[in-house]
């Protein structure tokens, strides 16, 4: 006999979003705030998305 939980699908879809922006400069622990001041700052765009499909094999395994 077959028992069946609340949820008993046997698909998961998971998506994750991520925006990251950086702009302040350091050599070492100091920070080079003067980058900004001259304009000489680099500023890195980082957007990432992590999509992860889990199928469920039986009751205990997934």
């Amino acid at each position: 006999m077959k028992q069946h939980s609340a949820d008993s699908s046997k698909w998961q879809l998971t998506i994750n979003n991520r925006y990251f922006k950086s702009f302040r400069h350091f050599v070492g622990t100091t920070e080079q705030k003067q980058r900004i001041d001259l304009g000489t700052e680099v500023i890195n765009h980082q957007d990432t998305i992590d999509i992860a499909i889990q199928g469920k094999l039986n009751s205990r395994l997934s």
